[in-house]
């Protein structure tokens, strides 16, 4: 991808297209939310020259992805049903479908609606088992292991978590989340293991977002001073502003005002509860974009 930037942007209408759609695809996986921003806008405007409807649902299913990603799940559930939509006419796109219904479960756990999200999740399910796709079912089975970490069902959403970290050992989402859970039932060493293995793995994956996150919360799991974890959510926060990513700053900022208030640094606990509080309704509008 450095190489493509020394190349001049096509002219032609599909290789315009293709070039912005995978420019944003790369900078979503790295988490340069921003950037995959602007390259989708452009994809989009090359994509209403392109007459292939299977292309517009290829689209909106990879935007889709991008807006869960990007904390905006009303619009990532809309863009996914949008793409169903057009799959659906078709045949032999099954698979495809059962990929929409599956990020539309991961976005309504996200926002909370886990009835709902267990119904995506169930028919995707479904769709993956009568394909034989066993990649596949192992996404599901991912989101429902974070679906039960959101419900606080911490050795549940383990089990699944572990399967998956099975068969897919440099999965550092799922390895988060098992991590995380750990914590929760007070596993320290099982997750601080897990936090350390997964900074590895998106260290060398150059995923800036992900190593934020297992900087922060092994920090929080091995009980840093207050001073010292401040310094990591203070530079965790400035990515995430950047990329405006609110509900991490709400959540991190929340839990470093929670660890000053137990060290009686009442001072600092009241300058991130203020933080955090700040963060919230950017948070809240975003999550319900249009």
């Amino acid at each position: 991808f450095d190489k493509i930037e020394s190349f001049h942007t096509p002219t032609d209408n599909l290789l315009s297209y293709y070039y912005f759609f995978f420019k944003a695809i790369h900078a979503t996986s790295i988490g340069n939310y921003n950037l995959a921003r602007e390259y989708y806008d452009k994809a989009e405007i090359k994509l209403k020259e392109i007459p292939d409807q299977l292309e517009h649902a290829e689209f909106y299913y990879k935007l889709s992805t991008f807006s869960c990603h990007n904390q905006q799940y009303v619009p990532a559930i809309k863009q996914a049903s949008k793409a169903k939509e057009i799959f659906s006419k078709y045949k032999g796109y099954e698979l495809n479908i059962g990929y929409c219904n599956n990020l539309s479960g991961l976005s309504c756990t996200h926002l909370k609606e886990y009835e709902l999200a267990e119904e995506y999740f169930i028919s995707a399910i479904d769709i993956f088992q009568k394909e034989k796709e066993e990649q596949a079912i192992l996404y599901v089975r991912h989101n429902l292991g974070f679906m039960y970490a959101k419900q606080n069902l911490s050795e549940l959403a383990i089990r699944y978590l572990s399967e998956v970290i099975q068969k897919s050992p440099n999965n550092y989402r799922a390895i988060l989340i098992k991590a995380c859970e750990h914590s929760k039932l007070n596993n320290k060493n099982e997750a601080s293991e897990l936090f350390e293995q997964g900074l590895q793995i998106s260290t060398e994956l150059e995923n800036e977002e992900y190593q934020h996150h297992f900087k922060i919360l092994k920090a929080i799991n091995e009980k840093i001073p207050g001073e010292s974890l401040e310094k990591l959510v203070i530079a965790g926060n400035k990515y995430f502003e950047q990329e405006n990513i609110y509900e991490y700053v709400h959540e991190y900022n929340e839990k470093l005002a929670l660890k000053f208030y137990r060290e009686d640094n009442h001072a600092k606990a009241s300058k991130y509860f203020y933080l955090s509080s700040k963060a919230n309704p950017k948070k809240q509008d975003k999550e319900a974009l249009k």
